[in-house]
């Protein structure tokens, strides 16, 4: 991973400051990197963590579609993450926060760049423990509207799925069974009343999982396709337009990347256009959304 310093863009994010967590284990650091460009056109960003490397792609929806390589650099290891979010600062300054999951503990990460140095600092606190069973994460951060929520989603090994509110710390909100066929999942919509999220099963099928943003959680699960979809180890979304998504669904085996463009969510009425395929050749990584948490808020169902 040490070749892969291309340079690329990013876009717009917001920090885990609202969380108000204490510290209580830091990771080691790196040296600080310079400001990334803001992405342009329709398109998305994707995180990726594989081997003690971050990094990822921006891509766009031309035809073919364009794939740029984004700069990578050191991180420790880690089993699982979800959206990560970016804020410009001060003074040439910017970072990126998000949550991983290492073995059992999730870590709320902070990766800083202060606009000279070619390569990021980098720091965890640990913020929670008891993840081991966890294997897949989900974000949401609606802000837009009266009523503001922030929620994880977790994918467990007992096949059921989670849901934690970080609006004063990390505490439990619920939890529905149901879902151990599930192989990966993503955060496809944000709304003032409800969260979606798109995920494909073992057998290759593609269902959003509409989650009330109320509590007990009792989740809506609608079909979009019955097949297809079974090769694709991660799933990143990202608004495209007034109510479209773009989607990046990466297949590890082939170290590739699929992308589609998905009018809004109507189960099986949902209009999936494939753009193309390029090369997306992280070694066994797990994928993330980076993006701005003051928009654009996901609207894809």
């Amino acid at each position: 991973m040490k070749g892969i310093l291309l340079k690329s863009m990013q876009r717009l994010a917001l920090t885990l400051a609202g969380l108000g967590l204490a510290a209580a284990a830091v990771l080691p650091t790196t040296a600080a990197a310079a400001t990334p460009a803001p992405l342009l056109g329709c398109g998305l960003s994707a995180g990726a963590l594989a081997d003690g490397w971050s990094g990822g792609y921006d891509i766009t929806t031309t035809k073919p579609p364009q794939v740029r390589v984004r700069d990578s650099y050191p991180m420790f290891n880690s089993t699982a993450s979800a959206t990560w979010y970016y804020t410009e600062e001060a003074g040439g300054r910017s970072s990126y926060s998000g949550l991983i999951l290492q073995g059992s503990n999730m870590y709320a990460t902070h990766v800083a760049y202060d606009g000279v140095a070619p390569q990021p600092t980098v720091s965890a606190t640990r913020i929670g423990t008891g993840w081991s069973t966890f294997r897949q994460l989900s974000r949401s951060n609606y802000v837009q509207g009266t009523k503001p929520h922030s929620y994880i989603y977790g994918l467990n090994t007992n096949g059921s799925l989670y849901r934690y509110t970080t609006a004063s710390g990390i505490r439990s909100w619920g939890s529905a069974p149901g879902f151990s066929s599930l192989r990966a999942m993503t955060l496809i919509a944000e709304t003032a009343t409800y969260d979606t999220l798109l995920a494909t099963t073992n057998g290759g099928a593609l269902y959003t999982i509409r989650i009330p943003a109320t509590a007990p959680m009792k989740p809506i699960v609608k079909k979009v396709r019955s097949t297809g979809y079974s090769a694709f180890e991660s799933l990143v979304v990202q608004r495209c337009g007034t109510s479209g998504s773009v989607l990046a669904a990466f297949d590890n085996d082939a170290n590739r990347v699929s992308i589609y463009a998905l009018s809004h969510a109507t189960g099986e009425s949902t209009v999936i256009k494939s753009i193309d395929t390029g090369d997306a050749g992280w070694p066994t990584p797990q994928y993330f959304l980076l993006t701005s948490a003051r928009g654009p808020q996901l609207v894809g169902e």
